[in-house]
């Protein structure tokens, strides 16, 4: 069951397993364990040119050594999952939007900084959309976030939050603090 569970290639969930790892977020919003969830899609810059140019050993390297960037830079609790080809979904269930943002730029930052031999003579990029969950099921920002990513997608090698795209900088819980007083 467990290996059913894990991607062979990256070591990662498979989009399958996430689904009871939801169910378990949605436990912990309606205990109020947890407020929201940050949920990021990203996706590797011209990965089809990689795997087209240097082969799918070279693009299955590259797919390698991002989820390893994102594993490094992640808490235990969160859950990063192989969601379809080399789009990789990233839950982060108890960050602030401050500290969701910094995560994902940390991670573009490394990524962008693999120059591997496979890849010829250019560096590894990748695009991130990420929505926050908050009082509702995680799927929803699933689907926000896939939108998102397109949208960071057409500049490349960038991060888009929903909240960047609402002008809202601060944290949810900021807001609130500031609305009380």
């Amino acid at each position: 069951e467990h290996m059913a569970s894990i991607d062979p290639l990256t070591g990662l969930y498979n989009r399958w397993s996430m689904r009871s790892y939801l169910e378990k977020i949605a436990g912990k919003y309606a205990s109020g364990e947890i407020g929201y969830v940050s949920v990021a899609i990203g996706d590797i810059d011209f990965f089809k040119k990689t795997n087209d140019t240097y082969g799918h050993d070279a693009g299955d390297a590259a797919l390698s050594v991002v989820a390893q960037i994102i594993r490094n830079n992640i808490a235990e609790q969160d859950m990063l999952v192989r969601f379809g080809g080399d789009e990789l979904l990233l839950l982060l269930p108890t960050n602030t939007t401050n500290e969701a943002e910094h995560i994902l730029e940390s991670i573009r930052r490394e990524i962008n900084t693999v120059q591997h031999g496979a890849f010829g003579n250019f560096r590894l990029s990748a695009s991130i959309g990420c929505a926050m969950a908050q009082n509702e099921p995680a799927a929803d920002a699933v689907y926000r976030a896939d939108r998102i990513m397109y949208r960071a997608k057409n500049k490349k090698n960038t991060v888009i939050t929903e909240w960047q795209l609402a002008g809202n900088t601060k944290d949810p819980d900021e807001k609130q603090a500031e609305k009380q007083l």
